[in-house]
């Protein structure tokens, strides 16, 4: 499957979302919410109805250049080559894009007054998020842009292969365990517990990194 058309895709989804919105929404929309899923921060609705679709625009860019802009490819293109992993820098491009369309959905439906379990939803998405990016780092390989990016990996190829097959699976069992919670904890108590689950599986991987960093020496 193209990657590159799903990216295209999905952004266009986000404009239409936005274009059908637009005349409906109010002057002042919920732009934030706490962890109990209330609203607790108010703004214009050009920053319901755009943000997100800005920021994905910022991202799908980054993306496409990473390889061209990169400058550890720019001084070695050889050694820091994009070639083996561009699928899976393309299809972590799609995940964070379908990621930010579901905030953007959920954000113009309360905007709109269609109000339910939007933290719910969120942190399921988040939790999703992180397991598909934990799926794909494995096959990562060093790069300014993606991945564990410490400076005890960033020299020797073998230690940051183990780290990130480590980093992978935290990743993975970090975001299904923040799904979880998501699914099955009232709120806030889900809210909190994700973002334990996702941060504590991103500090454990950096810790991981460094252990395998020992363990390739």
């Amino acid at each position: 499957m193209n990657q590159r058309r799903i990216a295209v895709a999905i952004l266009l989804l986000m404009l239409l979302a936005s274009a059908f919105a637009w005349p409906r929404l109010p002057d002042i929309v919920p732009t934030h919410y706490g962890p109990d899923g209330v609203p607790d921060g108010y703004g214009p609705r050009w920053v319901a109805a755009f943000l997100m679709p800005m920021i994905a625009v910022v991202i799908a860019v980054l993306f496409e250049a990473a390889p061209r802009i990169d400058p550890l490819t720019r001084r070695d293109p050889e050694r820091f080559s994009y070639e083996a992993f561009r699928g899976t820098l393309q299809r972590w491009r799609t995940a964070f894009l379908a990621f930010l369309l579901l905030v953007h959905c959920v954000q113009l439906a309360g905007a709109l007054g269609v109000h339910g379990e939007t933290m719910r939803i969120v942190l399921g998405g988040m939790g999703l998020l992180f397991a598909a990016l934990g799926n794909e780092m494995g096959r990562l390989r060093p790069n300014s842009f993606a991945g564990i990016r410490m400076p005890w990996l960033m020299n020797d190829e073998a230690a940051w292969r183990l780290a990130h097959r480590w980093g992978g699976r935290l990743f993975v069992l970090g975001g299904l365990a923040a799904l979880l919670c998501a699914l099955t904890l009232p709120m806030p108590a889900a809210s909190f517990a994700a973002i334990i689950c996702v941060l504590g599986a991103t500090v454990a991987a950096v810790v991981g990194s460094y252990v395998a960093s020992m363990k390739a020496r």
